[in-house]
């Protein structure tokens, strides 16, 4: 398989979307701010086609992670099988997933789905709303928790493996989790000196991310954690939209969460 550096795919990325616009075909796509000045000088394996541009590189965890831009979606297909068994792909879109089969007969399997929900914090309220909410805010205690400090990342992130999986939750580095920290992104829980409760947030200009939770405890801890982050962020930025990404085979997290779905969609897959 051919290699260039990411700053070169860039351009081949722009032949096939100017040869699309020539003859007014719909691109697909997961490419999603995949090109940085950080990234450009890593290596990617390549096939490139008359309609169709895939690459992958391995990333932070040692995963071969595959893009892809086309507009001929059997040739999408036909190219994919040339990749090795192991790689992971994933592809957002909102409603239906028109892309099923083509990755399906590239020889790759669906190994996770996410639905995301949200809502707009200035038309809905800003006031935080969890299931069960009418019960528990009655015990509900701003003390509870404490924001993390750097020396912490370490043992998050090893919390976060051990509950996460790298493939599909794309789980942050300890060098992000240590910028979250600086940023206040990070509440926990501790109980005889461990983390066992854990809430990661992110500000992503006027949005509110609401990332990653964890806990081992009553649900009043998470409850705390998040309704405190909640109450910070409105104080804090000016943020008009909150969401997050639920994995929807966890049906508790989706219980939970009482925002309402969007209609997008994360489906990630991994070739056989």
């Amino acid at each position: 398989m051919n290699q260039l550096k990411l700053a070169e795919i860039y351009s081949l990325v722009q032949e096939i979307r100017q040869k699309a616009k020539d003859c007014c075909q719909t691109i697909y796509s997961n490419m999603y701010q995949f090109y940085n000045r950080d990234t450009e000088e890593i290596l990617c394996d390549y096939r490139i086609a008359h309609s169709s541009l895939l690459f992958s590189y391995c990333d932070q965890d040692n995963i071969h992670r595959l893009y892809f831009i086309s507009f001929d979606l059997r040739e999408l297909s036909e190219e994919l099988v040339y990749f090795p068994k192991g790689y992971i792909l994933d592809y957002i879109c909102k409603g239906d997933n028109l892309l099923d089969s083509y990755f399906c007969d590239g020889g790759f399997k669906r190994i996770a789905s996410y639905v995301r929900k949200s809502t707009n914090l200035l038309t809905e309220g800003k006031d935080f709303k969890r299931s069960h909410s009418a019960m528990l805010d009655q015990y509900y205690d701003e003390s509870i928790g404490e924001y993390a400090e750097e020396e912490d990342a370490e043992e998050i992130a090893s919390l976060l493996d051990q509950v996460f999986n790298r493939e599909t939750d794309r789980i942050p580095s300890v060098e992000d989790l240590r910028d979250y920290i600086r940023k206040k992104w990070v509440l926990i829980y501790r109980l005889s000196g461990k983390i066992r409760c854990l809430y990661i947030y992110q500000i992503q200009g006027r949005r509110f991310y609401s990332n990653f939770s964890y806990n081992s405890l009553p649900a009043i801890v998470l409850y705390c954690l998040e309704k405190r982050a909640h109450t910070d962020v409105i104080r804090n930025y000016d943020v008009r939209i909150k969401y997050s990404w639920i994995n929807t085979e966890n049906t508790r997290s989706l219980r939970r969460n009482v925002l309402q779905s969007d209609n997008m969609y994360i489906y990630v897959y991994k070739k056989e």
